[in-house]
């Protein structure tokens, strides 16, 4: 934790000692008049759900784990669903052999979680026992709502401050991406609870729809993960027809995303950036060998196919939910700022500015790569010929990003190697008259 920056700390912190606080002052006879076996079991349940999340690509993990902290909130008094959440939060994270701090914040916003959106549920319900699915309708609304907003809050505050992101940014991803499985869970839980009071024994039969929302989990993510992975390979296999490009389309979205973050651009917009440049030459596969790896001068023929990458690149990818947003992007990378490039003569703001950023990045890695005809140019030479070409075929604001990035790793590598010579020069001068 004292690696962690200052207001990070302090956050964490306060959360754990306001989860602290909560934990305590629940009732401390809630003992009384409580279903022992109901509380075991849907401890044992909480304790499953928080030791077999699933792992969100670009984002960390989820559970179902919602699922059972908001039935608890439904059987039985706060103080007992705080305790099942608390504990079996504890026992997970202490058998997964996580930082204690780490242990204690989890603890505590779950506590919070719980306690909060379970004393809002409580103070709008309006049946005098039980659940009616009716009358009751609002309430639980506000309870998985209040319950869904504390815990992501709290999370993406924790990551956005420990990690120097913006928290509003990630509070957004996540709630694009994930919010309808969150609020899936809350439908489980509110059915869990219905069929529990109605015959205890028939919760068994509720295994299976939380099976099913787990596996949905699972298949969700890892078909964004694997349609990624699956269209990444077929990025690096068309690098490596050609032994001049291996790695480019790697390096093309890293050189990307340093610009896209000196640039100040939103989060999830560097991110579409980053995976919009490592397939932004996808359209690649349609070209024919003897055109892609021709060394010396292209014809008018050939050059209208190599044109046509681009657009190829962008249908290919847009067929697919997780690229559709960024197609526009791989369409129009070979946009020139003053209009004369292709495939559709766009110019200046007209051509998103992730396309404008792949330009300069592309070109970049070009021109710091060898070719069959000639020498790959030093960066300072690469540098020099994009401000050339500033404001005429690169947007300024690019190029300026890509500038302030070469001329940062270069100061880092000098810096670098003086602390290396000095720590030789310093090991040579104290190895002056030992004995040999």
């Amino acid at each position: 934790m004292s690696q962690m920056p200052r207001t990070a700390r302090i956050y964490v912190a306060a959360v754990i000692l306001v989860g602290a606080a909560l934990f305590a002052g629940v009732s401390p006879d809630w003992l009384k008049n409580t279903d022992f076996f109901g509380v075991l079991l849907f401890a044992a349940a909480t304790v499953a759900a928080e030791l077999y999340p699933v792992a969100l690509p670009d984002y960390g993990i989820i559970s179902i784990v919602a699922a059972f902290h908001l039935a608890g909130v439904l059987l039985f008094p706060i103080g007992v669903a705080v305790w099942i959440g608390v504990v079996a939060s504890t026992v997970a994270d202490v058998t997964t052999h996580r930082k204690l701090y780490k242990v204690a914040f989890n603890a505590a916003q779950y506590a919070i979680c719980i306690g909060v959106s379970g004393w809002i549920f409580h103070a709008a319900k309006l049946s005098p026992s039980g659940i009616d699915l009716l009358l009751d309708g609002p309430a639980l609304l506000l309870l998985t709502i209040v319950y869904y907003v504390i815990n992501v809050t709290a999370i993406c505050l924790v990551v956005g401050l420990t990690s120097k992101r913006s928290p509003f940014t990630l509070w957004r991803i996540h709630f694009r991406n994930v919010a309808f499985l969150y609020f899936a869970c809350a439908a489980i839980g509110i059915l869990v609870a219905t069929v529990y009071l109605l015959k205890p024994a028939g919760v068994v039969l509720m295994i299976l729809p939380v099976l099913i929302i787990h596996y949905a989990f699972r298949s969700y993510t890892g078909l964004r993960m694997e349609t990624r992975e699956t269209l990444e390979l077929l990025a690096d296999l068309i690098d490596q027809r050609d032994v001049y490009t291996y790695q480019h389309s790697q390096r093309v979205a890293q050189y990307a995303g340093e610009m896209a973050q000196r640039m100040e651009i939103e989060e999830d917009q560097q991110e579409l950036i980053v995976q919009a440049a490592r397939i932004h030459d996808l359209g690649k596969i349609g070209v024919d060998n003897a055109v892609l790896l021709k060394p010396g001068r292209l014809s008018e023929k050939e050059w209208e196919s190599i044109r046509r990458h681009p657009e190829a690149g962008a249908d290919a990818a847009g067929r697919l939910r997780l690229y559709q947003k960024g197609a526009d992007l791989v369409r129009y990378h070979h946009e020139h700022f003053d209009g004369t490039g292709y495939p559709g003569g766009l110019a200046g703001q007209r051509i998103p500015l992730g396309a404008r950023i792949i330009a300069v990045a592309d070109a970049f890695d070009a021109m710091t790569s060898d070719r069959p005809y000639r020498k790959a140019l030093t960066v300072e030479q690469a540098v020099a010929e994009l401000r050339r070409c500033r404001g005429t075929q690169f947007d300024p604001a690019a190029v300026d990003a890509m500038t302030a990035w070469t001329t940062e790793r270069q100061s880092q590598a000098v810096k670098t190697q003086s602390e290396q010579q000095a720590a030789v020069a310093g090991e040579a001068a104290a190895g002056i008259g030992e004995p040999h």
